[in-house]
């Protein structure tokens, strides 16, 4: 533990500090809440205290470490909102590839230790994302084609009860069942989890990472290409994004559409398999940019990733789909969102108040690989044979402008709805139409129920998604 603030003393910030109001809460400024209080804990001892205060208020928790909920889950009204984010004490051992980490470590600050020893381990795609939330819902990026998702590297993972004790949990340990549960559940009203130890593994000083520019012509040819590919007897080590976005510093243009190609080992070979794919899956379609560097450190890779300096509004729509179920129709209608009257129409007449800022994007990232490679019982992250992470974001700064850009969510959300019902838990959605239960944990929500019972029989930690208990349904509100 970082005994420099073991002995501080425990910041909390109340409805009367005038560092309340101005409080960070998440990337979404869409959704602001009104918790007690916030409570800063720098410590495990701290995180205890932090627990006790808020059970003498007779007040429930909120826990956040990022801030990176698309709906806001971390931070709720009325709550003691513990952050984690000065919990961020990191214990490399290089010998054993392993790596102890406190759940308000910053996924730039993950990799910085890491990379300089030439290892790494899957994670996610933002560099602010914390390991805490990330670890708990799943977590992907490039690294898990090669290694699975983050869980699925956790070794240990301490987390603290709502009696007041903390627990070391592990596969074969005495808290097997809840080790099962916090590894795609986590979020889901366990515990607090104040800790991880990972699995490390080597990798090349420089791996491969390309990107092909391509017509917004050749959207559905590219993807259709693209998903074959990925469907194919192909190196497990290549790891594939499919990107389609509209900004608006010039409004008239065609949105961009992008073909992310990283390979996990040495820069050389991948550059060979990139030549292959581009010319003999795309058959030439797109373009690299000019003076681009392709050979790079995993690091660099990281810090390309995206870094909001500037809060924005949001609208975030998710299925883990098949790619076989991505047919040319479904292609064509995915394409149909991103050239939609909303889009691309005259919007300095169709918005209310005109945003530079505003972006629309339709993506997808691959899931496959050795995530796939894990049975659906092994933990409580179920969707392991969905091959794909489709995504649909509204992002922009004006809020006069929510009700039209829903409208654009909307149709994307019913048109994800007709591909797949498993959303990423990730990316949750509070959408009241949605069987949240089924769509995050499918046939592993009753067993989580029973070890919700076990170890928070009062439902403490709960809110409105929620592990249920078994005897309780629909009592999390």
């Amino acid at each position: 533990m970082n005994t420099d603030t073991r002995n501080m003393e425990m910041k909390i910030v109340s409805r009367d500090d005038s560092e309340y109001r101005e409080y960070f809460q998440n990337y979404n400024s869409r959704i602001q809440r009104n918790p007690y209080c916030y409570v800063i804990p720098r410590s495990e001892i701290q995180c205890k205290e932090a627990l006790k205060y808020a059970q003498s208020l007779g007040k429930k928790v909120s826990v956040r470490s990022g801030g990176h909920s698309c709906i806001g889950m971390s931070v709720l009204d009325d709550r003691v909102s513990i952050d984690l984010r000065e919990m961020n004490d990191i214990q490399l051992n290089v010998s054993d590839k392993t790596i102890t980490v406190q759940s308000g470590v910053l996924l730039k600050d993950f990799y910085e230790t890491t990379t300089k020893y030439n290892l790494a381990t899957a994670g996610g795609g933002c560099p602010t994302v914390c390991i805490g939330g990330l670890t708990l819902g799943g977590g992907s990026n490039y690294l898990s084609s090669s290694y699975g998702y983050v869980i699925d590297n956790v070794l240990e993972a301490r987390v603290l009860l709502a009696n007041g004790t903390i627990v070391n949990c592990s596969r074969n340990g005495e808290y097997s069942d809840l080790f099962w549960a916090i590894r795609g559940a986590g979020h889901a009203g366990f515990g607090i989890v104040l800790q991880f130890k990972l699995q490390l593994y080597e990798i090349s000083p420089l791996v491969f990472y390309q990107f092909l520019v391509i017509p917004f012509s050749d959207f559905e040819v590219s993807l259709e290409r693209l998903l074959l590919y990925s469907r194919t007897d192909r190196n497990a080590d290549v790891h594939l994004t499919f990107e389609c976005r509209k900004t608006y510093k010039n409004i008239s243009s065609d949105p961009t559409l992008k073909i992310i190609f990283f390979y996990n080992g040495p820069a050389e070979r991948g550059e060979v398999l990139f030549q292959d794919f581009h010319q003999n899956v795309l058959k030439g379609v797109g373009r690299t940019m000019k003076d681009f560097q392709s050979h790079k450190s995993f690091m660099d890779i990281i810090r390309l990733g995206p870094n909001p300096e500037l809060i924005r509004r949001s609208f975030t729509k998710n299925r883990l789909v098949f790619g076989s179920d991505l047919n040319r129709d479904r292609i064509k209608q995915l394409k149909s969102h991103m050239t939609s009257d909303i889009v691309m129409g005259d919007v300095n007449n169709r918005w209310p108040i005109f945003d530079n800022q505003t972006n629309f994007s339709i993506v997808l990232y691959y899931h496959g690989g050795k995530q796939n490679q894990v049975p659906p019982t092994d933990c409580a992250f179920i969707h392991r044979e969905c091959d794909w992470s489709l995504v649909g974001i509204c992002s922009y700064v004006q809020p006069e402008n929510d009700q039209l850009f829903s409208q654009w969510t909307d149709r994307v959300q019913n048109q994800f709805s007709e591909i797949s019902s498993s959303i990423y838990q990730n990316y949750p959605d509070d959408d009241p139409n949605i069987d949240w239960r089924q769509a995050y944990y499918g046939s592993n929500y009753p067993r989580l129920q029973q070890i919700k019972l076990k170890y928070d029989p009062n439902n403490y930690f709960s809110h409105f998604q929620s592990i249920e208990l078994p005897s309780h349904p629909k009592s999390n509100l």
